[in-house]
């Protein structure tokens, strides 16, 4: 794991820009609304780009969204040759590539449920009150507008801590923050969809 913090060339950022806003197009395209969080919205806060040591690109939607546009999410990806790396109905997860090998940067898109006993939206060990979607704002990366959790600095100190400070890691223990990262109700929510899929089918 460890060659996956090396910093990136400034060819290879311009190519995970490149197939960022590539992705961000199909989106807008189909009229889905996606959102930017993690080290993306931190490096486009901090650095004012994508952080260098950062190995991918999180693209967030609502588990409504992501489940009702899943194939055609998939279809118009493969249609941009972006190559399909890993792929996961239940887990809300898709992650690809393209111009760049996976160590230098994968984009994952990845669906968000709401869990209604603790009020937050919820991926495995991640947990955002949903306050920060209700105050959803905007962040301004090279001339364009992306949809993030808001108000962006309160977000951030909720998920890092400390964040305007740079930290070179991969152990998501040594710079999320334990509200942030914790365990919650992901599976339960899997294991429920899969009764509802037996009993219904």
């Amino acid at each position: 794991m460890k060659n996956i913090i090396k910093n990136r060339s400034k060819k290879d950022l311009y190519y995970r820009k490149k197939g960022f806003f590539e992705i961000c197009d199909i989106l807008d395209k189909n009229k889905i609304f996606h959102f930017i969080w993690g080290g993306t919205l931190l490096g486009f806060k901090r650095e004012k780009n994508f952080i260098k040591w950062d190995w991918d690109v999180e693209i967030g939607l609502y588990q409504k969204d992501i489940l009702k546009n899943w194939d055609l999410i998939i279809k118009s990806l493969i249609g941009k040759n972006f190559k399909i790396i890993f792929l996961n109905r239940e887990q809300l997860k898709i992650e690809v590539v393209k111009y760049c090998p996976k160590k230098v940067t994968k984009f994952t898109i990845s669906g968000w449920r709401f869990d209604f006993l603790t009020q937050n939206y919820i991926r495995h060990k991640l947990n955002i009150p949903k306050c920060f979607f209700k105050n959803m704002t905007r962040i301004k990366y090279s001339n364009r507008w992306f949809q993030c959790p808001g108000p962006v600095e309160k977000f951030l100190k909720y998920n890092y801590g400390d964040w305007k400070k740079p930290l070179v890691s991969n152990d998501k223990k040594s710079y999320l923050s334990g509200m942030f990262l914790k365990k919650n109700f992901w599976i339960f929510y899997i294991y429920l969809e899969k009764i509802k899929k037996k009993i219904f089918i």
